[in-house]
């Protein structure tokens, strides 16, 4: 049995996709001394009501508000509800996250308003069997409401309606119904997450991106951005002296790129510009994917294997999706093959040994951070298609997308990192 609350957010995701009408009627206002709504001019009291906040990242409105408006006898604490009445169910679009903190709002669904509402009316709702006698829609009319500290007075003027089949279903029964109403009293405030319905087939995501870890030979061969010139190998191996093939020797590696080469900020801009000799004769590294780049191909060049591992913070994706940034936030790492397995190696030269390859969730070694999470992997950026930095942008966005599908896979695991 779905729990009122459910029934309230299907309800306001139903109107979202059915988008506005936007057509004029003449404004006739309902009576202001009864708190009623009215389907067709018949009264129907009502005595309480709630208001319910949350984001809604669709393409037109960043914020919703959810008013509902119950009869006496029926009783709703946020969750659930219990027993029979009927209500007024009213979602409330936005660009702007303060639309209701204000004095007077108003709406009446023009083309040009940055604001929307839609109503659906629920008649002789039975909380126990979810069993209901009708259901009427609107997306008409003039819709005021009037706040003054915790009291609020809401009056939607006569609007034409449709009656339609159901809490989920928005096909039309029959039309030329009525609907208005009055309210005028406190609203029982709760915070509501929308919880995104997944679009992904997740058992059909590979998660390995392709790779063959079962042969780590395949990657000592370099792709085109990452063949680094014999002759420059030859004076890094030179510069590092004597190493094994053990974690110290691509400690060894990592160690000696961090202090022969400076580091500059270039926002993203030489993201996928440059090949590692290129990088190498400058001896300028730009950023994460830059570092990254040029460890994994000497590594590869002293027969490591090695990929790049391109990331999105998960932090990140959550603020991006509360309009807190605009801005974009991964990173790039390593996977090095190394004492018979594969371990993950940061561009600090800080490493787990305890890596699951095949897991894309990522924890960083600062434990207030979310982590990070795994969109594509490869010898160096050019061999996974990324040759400016809009191709992690993509990535990046599609991630935000889908973070309702990947949401499961956050936390579960809780690396060791270890610096040496």
């Amino acid at each position: 049995m779905k729990t009122l609350k459910i029934i309230i957010l299907l309800i306001a995701a139903a109107l979202i996709v059915a988008g506005c009408n936007k057509d004029d009627e003449k404004d006739i206002v309902p009576d202001t001394g009864i708190n009623a709504f009215y389907i067709d001019g018949i009264e129907y009291p009502i005595s309480k009501g709630t208001i319910h906040y949350f984001t809604e990242n669709g393409p037109d409105f960043g914020y919703v508000y959810i008013i509902s408006l119950f009869s006496d006898n029926l009783y709703f604490d946020g969750e659930n509800a219990t027993g029979t009445g009927y209500f007024i169910n009213m979602p409330i679009y936005s660009q702007h996250a303060d639309i209701l903190q204000g004095d007077v709002f108003r709406s009446n669904n023009k083309l040009t308003d940055t604001d929307a509402y839609e109503c659906v009316a629920v008649l002789d709702y039975d909380a126990a069997t979810e069993a209901f006698s009708g259901v009427y829609h609107t997306d008409k009319g003039s819709l005021t409401v009037q706040r003054n500290g915790d009291e609020f007075e809401l009056i939607l003027t006569q609007a034409s309606a449709n009656r339609i089949r159901g809490l989920e279903d928005f096909d039309i029964l029959s039309s030329n119904h009525t609907m208005m109403f009055y309210f005028k009293g406190s609203l029982v405030e709760f915070e509501l997450e929308f919880e995104a319905e997944c679009e992904l087939d997740m058992e059909s995501v590979d998660f390995s991106f392709g790779i063959d870890y079962e042969h780590p030979e395949k990657y000592l061969e370099p792709g085109e951005q990452s063949d680094l010139k014999a002759i420059y190998v030859d004076e890094v191996r030179a510069a590092i002296g004597t190493y094994l093939n053990d974690i110290n020797g691509v400690l060894k590696v990592c160690h000696w790129v961090n202090q022969n080469f400076t580091f500059e900020n270039a926002g993203g801009s030489m993201v996928g510009k440059e090949n590692v000799n290129e990088l190498y004769e400058g001896k300028t590294l730009y950023g994460c994917h830059t570092s990254a780049l040029m460890i994994s191909s000497l590594l590869r060049k002293l027969r490591f294997p090695a990929l790049l591992v391109e990331t999105a913070d998960v932090d990140w994706a959550y603020r991006y999706i509360n309009g807190e940034t605009k801005a974009f936030a991964g990173h790039v790492m390593s996977e090095v093959f190394v004492g018979g397995k594969w371990i993950l190696l940061d561009n600090n030269c800080s490493y787990v040994d305890d890596y699951d390859y095949l897991n894309p969730y990522i924890s960083t070694q600062d434990p207030n951070e979310s982590g990070l999470f795994v969109f594509t992997k490869g010898v160096d950026s050019w061999a996974y298609g990324l040759n400016d930095i809009s191709f992690s942008h993509a990535h990046l966005i599609s991630f935000v997308e889908h973070i309702s599908c990947y949401e499961e896979l956050f936390y579960t695991v809780n690396y060791n990192w270890k610096s040496e």
